[in-house]
């Protein structure tokens, strides 16, 4: 199998930083790519790859969850809640270094997941409820 190194950051970009959702991503990519009988990734592939991946993330997602999801987007810390901690094990908040001036590592939402938080903030924003 070949994969080419832009095809290779998108898929590091979109795990996180995370090897398990790295991995994850490079397995169902190539399994669609020898599915199809191609010996090379392509833009198909990978986005097909990282699809997967980001609809495991979001599933079982209930309105609480997206709340702590923007929280931690908001203030890059992890709130000291049980759901807090289980979106942390599962890999849908991730810890990276801190920040020169801190001793504190940064919390942040996984990337696949960003847009969908952005969405329903703004729904919430708009007058919107987060529970409908």
């Amino acid at each position: 199998m070949v994969a080419s190194g832009a095809w290779l950051n998108r898929i590091a970009q979109s795990s996180g930083g995370l090897p398990r959702h790295a991995v994850q991503i490079a397995y169902e990519s190539v399994k669609r790519a020898l599915t199809a009988g191609e010996g090379k990734l392509t833009k198909a592939h990978v986005k097909a790859g990282i699809q997967v991946i980001a609809q495991q993330l979001g599933r079982g997602l209930n309105t609480e969850h997206l709340r702590i999801l923007g929280v931690v987007r908001a203030r890059k810390l992890l709130p000291g809640d049980q759901g807090a901690a289980t979106l942390f094990a599962d890999g849908r908040i991730l810890a990276y270094p801190p920040a020169e001036d801190s001793n504190l590592p940064r919390f942040v939402v996984h990337p696949l997941l960003e847009r969908d938080v952005d969405r329903v903030a703004a729904a919430v924003d708009e007058g919107g409820n987060a529970d409908a």
